[in-house]
């Protein structure tokens, strides 16, 4: 019996093996991989549409074949664009979209966490205009998504209902309150460790209240420009007006989306930041073969090509 299971096993493994491709093979895939995404429109017009930004997060970015400018800012663009449609769309499914797309290792660790910062950053947006609409958006279905966002890394959960319903009557004027309780109710074990009561109570307050107090010399360089453009964008919001808006490739779109004036469709900003993406994008596939009609090219992604 021993020596039928261990033939078995081997001829299992060498199954198994016959079946693996070789390094040899994996090149050849990851090669064609690099030949471009599947599935992108053969024709100008159809290739501009935001169909195809859902074509190449559904594909591995090896098969992007972008080059320049736009392989630089691609990811950032992505962001930018998914955050603008989840905050328009009040839906985490862009976020998720950009969480999922099929990267390898550190890539796909990027990507992931990608996802889950566009649907923070969505969901803080999302809280901000409750705050700043004067009571006619409700505060607190919006307050309880943020929270439950950030309970996924914290150590003691809460209870975010019970906790928004608390802080509405002291947002936005007394975030620092609210702040200090949030930090008391999610404290781990080294609560009384004042370095963690602070980095918490700072991280808090750059979400709920994103002034120059919050966004302090205490934070990273990263955190301290994250904070500085959720405040652009809320003061933009506040104050109504889109030139204020941070000029970061990132949140661009949704604070142009935010600070559209009312009756007027803010999806347009998430087109736009679509189209300006796709324009070129399209553009060097035409220029190296890789359409098949003769339209025009425009220039820039102002021009005036049909949606």
């Amino acid at each position: 019996m021993r020596t039928i299971l261990t033939m078995t096993a081997a001829a299992l493994f060498l199954l198994a093996s016959a079946a693996l491709p070789t390094r040899a093979q994996e090149e050849e895939s990851e090669e064609g991989d690099k030949k471009g995404a599947p599935g992108i429109p053969g024709r100008y017009i159809d290739c501009i549409q935001p169909l195809t930004l859902d074509i190449l997060l559904s594909a591995r970015p090896n098969q992007w074949g972008f080059s320049g400018e736009l392989a630089k800012t691609a990811p950032d663009r992505f962001y930018g664009i998914q955050l603008c449609r989840s905050y328009v769309e009040e839906t985490r499914h862009y976020c998720r979209q950009l969480a999922s797309v099929p990267a390898r290792g550190k890539e796909k660790q990027m990507f992931e966490k990608m996802g889950y910062d566009c649907a923070l950053d969505s969901s803080i947006l999302l809280t901000h205009s409750a705050l700043l609409s004067e009571g006619r958006t409700p505060f607190e279905p919006r307050c309880v998504d943020w929270c439950g966002l950030e309970q996924v890394s914290s150590a003691k959960k809460i209870d975010c209902a019970a906790f928004c319903a608390e802080a509405k009557p002291l947002m936005p004027g007394r975030a620092a309150d609210v702040c200090k309780t949030y930090v008391e109710r999610t404290a781990s074990f080294n609560a009384s460790d004042p370095d963690y009561v602070r980095e918490s109570t700072i991280a808090c307050r750059m979400r709920l209240d994103p002034s120059p107090a919050s966004c302090t010399d205490q934070l990273g360089p990263w955190a301290q420009k994250w904070c500085r453009e959720h405040q652009a964008v809320r003061e933009a919001v506040r104050l109504k007006d889109p030139k204020l808006c941070p000029k970061s490739i990132r949140f661009a779109a949704v604070c142009a989306a935010m600070t559209t004036p009312e009756g007027k469709p803010k999806e347009a900003a998430c087109l736009a930041a679509t189209r300006a993406f796709t324009v070129p994008f399209c553009n060097e596939l035409k220029a190296s073969g890789g359409l098949q009609d003769n339209t025009k090219l425009p220039s820039d992604p102002d021009s005036k090509a049909e949606w």
